[in-house]
């Protein structure tokens, strides 16, 4: 399956393996290509997103761009959820794919990983296949 949000006429599989972030510019949540044909660029921006776990780990986290965030007092792209996309249209019962689910959140001067929205506890990101980022936030299973 191919996917576009027709940023730069830029396209991607389900079998590309992606890293996915909060852009705080537009609201939506940017895509950054990790393999296939535009490898290295962002190749979308979606305000719905479904991912599935494509590695060992699902989320990243650059400890030198942290600790610049931290410096400087201002925030940048330095912390990702890992996957491949499956799909990037919302589905009319969207309760259903959250069940089950909880939400994790990320603030670069409060917190060193992932957290667990309502436990406060920090998120194993190898214990979760499956993520689903919409309205901004982002949900595990």
């Amino acid at each position: 399956m191919v996917f576009s949000s027709g940023f730069k006429n830029r396209t991607f599989t389900n079998e590309d393996v992606v890293a996915v972030y909060r852009n705080l510019n537009n609201g939506l949540f940017s895509v950054l290509a990790l393999s296939g044909l535009n490898k290295g660029l962002v190749v979308g921006h979606f305000s719905y997103i479904e991912l599935e776990r494509s590695g060992k780990t699902l989320s990243k986290i650059s400890r030198a761009g942290q600790r610049r965030a931290r410096i400087n007092n201002t925030r940048n792209v330095h912390c990702y959820i890992l996957g491949r996309v499956t799909t990037t249209e919302k589905p009319e019962q969207l309760s259903n794919k959250l069940n089950q689910s909880y939400q994790i959140t990320y603030n670069p001067f409060e917190d060193d990983h992932f957290i667990v929205k309502n436990g406060q506890s920090t998120w194993n990101s190898e214990s979760c296949n499956y993520c689903v980022f919409t309205d901004g936030k982002c949900f595990v299973k």
